[in-house]
């Protein structure tokens, strides 16, 4: 995630119709085709957990008659554009996970989270992340070494 570049930004926010937000109302003056797209996901994201997560905090806020905490970052500009006392106008407040451990430890720690997907749920889908990534990262991240394909079919 990268200001500017509409991947949705660096910051926890969301806007009307702002490429730079990571969660973005799309069309709100117009009702029969609004919708929101979510930008804060990646290539290492289970996309039907993430979903239900998403999908599963907002019915907990509905029903528990939450307010947004964070206000409407509308127009082009990212979170880190508008600056700090524009963030804090709007109650902006945190910024993504910039790695996967630090994505893991949100997870793991998130209350409302555990209650959608259940503890039980979290704690093991965050081991069987830790140990699957820690297999992949062990071929890929070293830059400076090249592993042919029959590398991995020895597993």
């Amino acid at each position: 995630m990268v200001n500017g570049i509409w991947s949705g930004g660096t910051h926890v926010c969301w806007g009307t119709d702002n490429r730079e937000a990571p969660l973005r109302l799309c069309h709100a003056s117009y009702p029969a085709s609004r919708n929101i797209e979510l930008k804060a996901l990646d290539g290492t994201a289970n996309p039907y957990v993430a979903l239900a997560g998403v999908l599963g905090v907002g019915e907990i806020g509905i029903r528990e008659g939450r307010l947004l905490e964070v206000g409407d970052c509308c127009g082009g500009k990212s979170a880190e554009d508008i600056g700090e006392d524009g963030r804090a106008a709007l109650g902006i407040k945190e910024k993504m996970p910039v790695s996967l451990e630090e994505a893991g430890r949100r997870f793991v720690n998130d209350d409302v989270v555990k209650r959608v997907l259940g503890e039980r749920f979290v704690e093991r889908y965050a081991c069987v992340n830790k140990v699957g990534f820690s297999f992949i990262f062990s071929f890929v991240c070293r830059p400076d070494v090249f592993y042919p394909r029959r590398s991995w079919q020895s597993f």
